[in-house]
């Protein structure tokens, strides 16, 4: 069935508005329930017509304050839970105010917990460490309250056990798939209950494989070739569309600079769009470092020797396995200030998560994006 007739069916049976937002009189778009990344397909019980601005929001997050009150009303359905509130102040100055909080019963008892909800799907590691400390922060007022933080993603195991270690507890969307099963097929809304339940999908994702790829990947010399070609793969699955197809190994006309990947931007709307503008990012300059330690000045200074305002552009990208140390950040700082270069690191954590946002049907770049903004909040 071609989209023109899908659209014209959709239409006959919803009405000529956007499932979402109940927009008439506007242009609408067909839009997948259960994304295509997660076993979806183009039948009309998997497709709706929304407006293009609820098009943008459902690939690139949910609005306001959506979650909290979808979170919410599945505590108001559960029989585990009572006393549901929401914006609950707490401490003897009502200094801190909880998104919600409930009683849960734990056997012949209720419990007290404190949810604090966020919509992103994904963190890069500085900002769930902020995460971390604000919840930690908050148990002076909330007493023997158990601390839940409860968001639309999932964390790695290296990550949760972190939280777990500071005995907080973690909702990922998984964990709320599965926990509220019964709640979510009573609670309507028309992009998380889709989200929630299709939480299992008939095949393993090639983000996942990826993913396990990468693990199972030593870090140092030996493997270096094997890890950039991995790479390779990565970053054509994560931004390739919109990006063009990276080109590999691309000397300048001295033959002096080679880079690992180059990835031709060409957009016109969206995050890449906005880096070409703002960052003189014609071509995305990617390398790869497949380094047991950190990365170092001089690992920055070889990307930066490449990037060149008339050539491939100011923006690249360092993919390491972990990270780089103080001369390398300092470095990045100087010659973004300086040179108006911008060289962003992305570690194997950075990876993963981009990942299983692909995976996921949602945007990897929401990382790479938090990576810029954390680079240049901290000058």
């Amino acid at each position: 069935m071609d989209r023109n007739h899908i659209h014209k069916n959709l239409k006959l049976r919803f009405g000529d508005r956007c499932h979402i937002c109940g927009a008439e009189g506007v242009p609408l778009q067909l839009h997948h329930i259960v994304p295509l990344t997660r076993g979806g397909g183009d039948s009309l019980e998997n497709m709706r017509l929304v407006c293009q601005r609820c098009h943008l929001e459902t690939h690139g997050g949910i609005r306001g304050f959506d979650f909290e009150v979808y979170l919410f009303r599945l505590l108001q359905l559960s029989k585990q839970f009572r006393n549901v509130r929401t914006q609950v102040r707490f401490g003897a100055g009502r200094d801190f105010t909880a998104d919600l909080a409930a009683e849960e019963k734990k056997g012949n008892q209720w419990q007290e917990v404190v949810i604090e909800c966020k919509v992103a799907s994904s963190f890069t590691n500085d900002r769930l460490l902020i995460i971390l400390g604000q919840l930690n922060s908050y148990r002076k007022y909330v007493g023997t309250a158990r601390l839940i933080f409860a968001f639309l993603g999932e964390l790695q195991p290296r990550t949760l056990s972190l939280f777990k270690k500071s005995n907080l507890e973690v909702w990922d969307l998984a964990y709320i798939s599965n926990r509220f099963k019964q709640e979510i097929s009573k609670a309507h809304h028309p992009v998380l209950q889709s989200m929630f339940m299709a939480q299992k999908p008939s095949t393993v994702p090639p983000e996942r494989q990826l993913i396990q790829d990468l693990r199972a990947l030593r870090p140092g010399r030996t493997d270096w070739s094997r890890y950039q070609k991995l790479i390779g793969r990565i970053i054509e699955r994560l931004f390739c569309p919109p990006l063009s197809t990276p080109i590999s190994e691309l000397p300048d006309t001295q033959k002096i600079n080679r880079r690992d990947f180059i990835l031709p931007n060409y957009c016109e709307d969206g995050f890449w769009a906005f880096v070409r503008s703002q960052y003189s990012g014609d071509y995305i300059v990617v390398d790869a470092k497949n380094y047991s330690g950190e990365i170092k000045k001089h690992n920055v200074l070889q990307i930066s020797n490449y990037l060149k305002k008339h050539g491939v552009g100011l923006f690249g990208l360092i993919i390491c396995r972990n990270g780089g140390d103080n001369s390398c950040f300092h470095t990045l700082r100087e010659i973004w200030a300086i040179d108006k270069k911008l060289i962003i690191v992305l570690t194997d954590d950075d990876i993963e998560k981009m990942l299983i946002e692909k995976s996921s049907g949602r945007s990897p770049e929401i990382i790479v994006r938090q990576r810029i903004e954390d680079f240049r909040l901290t000058l």
